[in-house]
Protein backbone atom coordinates (compact mmCIF):
# COMPACT_ATOMS: atom_id res chain seq x y z
CA UNK A 1 0.00 0.00 0.00
CA UNK A 2 1.19 3.50 -0.84
CA UNK A 3 0.73 6.37 1.61
CA UNK A 4 1.39 9.94 0.56
CA UNK A 5 1.31 12.71 3.12
CA UNK A 6 -0.46 15.61 1.43
CA UNK A 7 0.60 18.95 2.79
CA UNK A 8 -0.98 21.08 0.08
CA UNK A 9 -2.49 20.01 -3.21
CA UNK A 10 -2.60 22.01 -6.42
CA UNK A 11 -5.35 21.22 -8.95
CA UNK A 12 -4.18 22.81 -12.19
CA UNK A 13 -5.08 23.11 -15.85
CA UNK A 14 -2.24 25.41 -16.94
CA UNK A 15 1.54 25.37 -16.34
CA UNK A 16 1.45 28.77 -14.65
CA UNK A 17 -1.02 27.44 -12.06
CA UNK A 18 1.33 24.53 -11.30
CA UNK A 19 4.20 26.93 -10.76
CA UNK A 20 2.10 29.20 -8.54
CA UNK A 21 0.87 26.24 -6.48
CA UNK A 22 4.50 25.57 -5.52
CA UNK A 23 5.60 29.20 -5.18
CA UNK A 24 2.67 30.50 -3.17
CA UNK A 25 1.10 27.47 -1.44
CA UNK A 26 4.07 25.12 -0.97
CA UNK A 27 2.05 22.36 -2.69
CA UNK A 28 3.59 18.90 -2.59
CA UNK A 29 0.95 17.17 -4.74
CA UNK A 30 -0.07 18.12 -8.27
CA UNK A 31 -3.51 17.04 -9.52
CA UNK A 32 -4.22 17.01 -13.26
CA UNK A 33 -7.65 16.15 -14.67
CA UNK A 34 -7.21 13.78 -17.62
CA UNK A 35 -10.11 15.23 -19.60
CA UNK A 36 -9.34 18.79 -18.59
CA UNK A 37 -5.77 19.21 -19.82
CA UNK A 38 -3.91 18.37 -23.04
CA UNK A 39 -0.95 15.98 -22.79
CA UNK A 40 1.70 18.57 -23.66
CA UNK A 41 0.18 21.09 -21.24
CA UNK A 42 0.19 18.42 -18.51
CA UNK A 43 3.87 17.63 -19.20
CA UNK A 44 4.81 21.31 -19.01
CA UNK A 45 2.77 21.69 -15.82
CA UNK A 46 4.65 18.80 -14.19
CA UNK A 47 8.01 20.17 -15.35
CA UNK A 48 7.28 23.61 -13.92
CA UNK A 49 5.84 22.17 -10.67
CA UNK A 50 8.94 20.05 -10.06
CA UNK A 51 11.38 22.84 -10.90
CA UNK A 52 9.76 25.52 -8.74
CA UNK A 53 10.63 26.24 -5.12
CA UNK A 54 8.36 27.68 -2.43
CA UNK A 55 8.83 31.43 -1.94
CA UNK A 56 8.66 31.60 1.83
CA UNK A 57 8.26 35.33 2.58
CA UNK A 58 4.73 36.71 2.45
CA UNK A 59 3.18 33.34 1.60
CA UNK A 60 4.36 31.51 4.74
CA UNK A 61 1.63 32.97 6.96
CA UNK A 62 -1.14 31.65 4.69
CA UNK A 63 0.52 28.23 4.42
CA UNK A 64 0.79 28.05 8.22
CA UNK A 65 -2.92 28.88 8.55
CA UNK A 66 -3.87 26.19 6.03
CA UNK A 67 -1.68 23.66 7.86
CA UNK A 68 -3.41 24.44 11.16
CA UNK A 69 -6.83 24.00 9.55
CA UNK A 70 -5.71 20.68 8.07
CA UNK A 71 -4.40 19.46 11.41
CA UNK A 72 -7.58 20.44 13.28
CA UNK A 73 -9.88 18.77 10.74
CA UNK A 74 -7.71 15.62 10.72
CA UNK A 75 -8.11 15.40 14.49
CA UNK A 76 -11.93 15.50 14.21
CA UNK A 77 -12.00 11.92 12.98
CA UNK A 78 -9.64 10.65 15.70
Amino acid sequence: SLFISVKQEGLVSQPEAAELARQHNDANVLALGERMIATETAKESVRRFLSTEFEVGRHQRRVDKLSKIGESTANLGA
